[in-house]
């Protein structure tokens, strides 16, 4: 009854496509500012940024998410389909609203976006639900072809059997929004695309799976695909023969992740169960840099003891403070895959955090091969804002410093939101809003913007050099920690 009642609701959004009045011409009109650009009309979808000055075709206005108190947002032409600015950034001359510009409201936001509602609406359904839907489609205005797993070649065909079901809602993705319809072509839904076809092996091993090693092995496999599939599907993706990067040590995307651990609040008091949830994340993921804060001596040795085939690590002690119990000192760490980095030089920086408060810290680690700075943090809370600029400055004039001669990482808890002033020193100007930094950060690579990791909003962020590769970003989830661990994966 429930999938019934799915595809009558797809089938009567589709039904208002007919109706749709063909579009109006585009109006142009310069944008007042840089300003982000999305492909949905909300914060947590964005792909690029125009630059102040630059004039931008309005097809037609549409109600999204409101930003300051303002919810009217500016469909456009971009890249050869469709994309959306907010309304406030687009000067038209003497207008209240684009409507008094004589620019027309998305009726039914018509042609290629209702397309793309339905394809959304059924590549965020489960696979089971996918499944069932395949076998009835309600429209043949999409492509529901499928080859099951039929590539990459570094997919084992065990693998290929097993994850069958979900590879089949990935083809869906990738040959709606990549090649075919072209709804969305381009490498931001490409990764999101990818995340859902993870987000769906994994539930798979759940569902097939009770013993919990069996499911661990089959959380792995899916890693495995997964990882195969970011490194190798471009070329599936955009449907035309290109550069096929190969998976070799120097050039393979790595896995790097960051994690408030939340180690000696009253929920863990410097306890083992929290750093065993790491160890078994990092066993699942094997990330190249694994950057952990608020974490006690105690549970750091417990997550290098029991990786010490894989990893090796540094802890960095915050003076002044120890853990709860016999947890021993509290700080940050670093742990490094042993195969991935050759580090050869430790250092820990004092942030110069203001008198009387917790004496920030943060710890770099330097490898010659692959070339890489990695570094942990953890700033004051985001109301002792003179001490957090105090700390920033020491973050920014060493990060930039390390940058002019290696790739660098930053990773950790910066207790404050993305568009805070706080964090203009580490963007990159293309994000706007002031930003003035080096840095592209891994969870969004268009806006100031990405997913919650705190109940507050997005506190923790992995900050990268642009000689670095993105591959994707993804905040998970901890039930032991008020925040959320950061993964992604870059070309080291």
């Amino acid at each position: 009854m429930r999938t019934t009642r799915t595809i009558a609701t797809l089938a009567a959004l589709l039904a208002a496509i007919s109706a749709v009045p063909a579009a109006a011409a585009a109006k142009a009109f310069p944008v007042s500012r840089d300003v982000g650009v999305y492909s949905a009309p909300n914060l947590g979808s964005g792909i690029g940024v125009i630059k102040a000055g630059r004039e931008v075709n309005v097809q037609c206005w549409i109600r999204g998410q409101a930003v300051g108190g303002y919810r009217i947002w500016d469909r456009i032409d971009h890249r050869g389909g469709t994309a959306y600015v907010h309304d406030r950034f687009v000067e038209m001359p003497g207008a209240g609203s684009p409507a008094d510009a004589g620019v027309p409201e998305c009726a039914g936001q018509g042609g290629l976006v209702n397309w793309r509602k339905v394809a959304d609406g059924i590549l965020n359904k489960d696979y089971r639900t996918f499944m069932n839907i395949k076998r009835s489609p309600p429209t043949d205005g999409l492509d529901f072809s499928s080859d099951g797993c039929s590539g990459p070649s570094l997919i084992r065909p065990a693998y290929r059997r097993l994850f069958d079901q979900p590879c089949q809602l990935h083809d869906f993705g990738y040959r709606n929004y990549g090649r075919g319809r072209r709804l969305g072509r381009n490498e931001q839904m490409r990764a999101y695309i990818d995340l859902r076809f993870r987000t769906e092996m994994r539930r798979l091993c759940t569902h097939r799976f009770r013993p919990s090693h069996e499911r661990s092995l089959c959380q792995g496999a899916a890693e495995a695909v997964f990882d195969a599939v970011r490194l190798r599907g471009k070329e599936a993706f955009y449907g035309a023969p290109g550069r096929v990067v190969r998976a070799t040590a120097a050039s393979a995307a790595r896995q790097v992740g960051t994690f408030n651990m939340a180690g000696n609040t009253d929920r863990n008091k410097g306890g083992l169960k929290v750093a065993e949830l790491v160890v078994q994340s990092m066993l699942e993921r094997r990330p190249a840099v694994m950057m952990l804060q608020e974490s006690c001596y105690a549970q750091f040795h417990h997550t290098r003891a029991r990786l010490s085939s894989l990893y090796r690590g540094a802890f960095f002690k915050v003076p002044g403070e120890t853990c709860k119990g016999r947890a021993g000192s509290y700080g940050n760490a670093l742990l490094w895959r042993r195969d991935a980095l050759a580090v050869n030089h430790t250092k820990q920086y004092h942030l110069n955090s203001a008198p009387g408060l917790e004496k920030r810290q943060m710890g770099c680690v330097k490898s010659d091969r692959p070339r890489l700075v990695a570094c942990t943090l953890h700033l004051s809370k985001h109301t002792e804002d003179e001490s957090q600029r105090r700390e920033m400055a020491v973050v920014s004039q060493t990060a930039r410093g390390w940058a002019t001669k290696y790739p660098v990482v930053v990773g950790g808890d910066f207790n404050n939101r993305p568009d805070a002033d706080l964090l203009d020193a580490m963007y990159l100007p293309d994000y706007g809003d002031g930003a003035g930094g080096m840095f592209r950060e891994i969870d969004d690579l268009g806006a100031r913007a990405g997913e919650p990791t705190h109940a507050e909003g997005k506190y923790d962020y992995i900050f990268f050099t642009r000689n670095l590769r993105w591959h994707w970003g993804d905040a998970t989830f901890s039930e032991r920690s008020d925040h959320k661990p950061l993964w992604g994966a870059l070309t080291l």
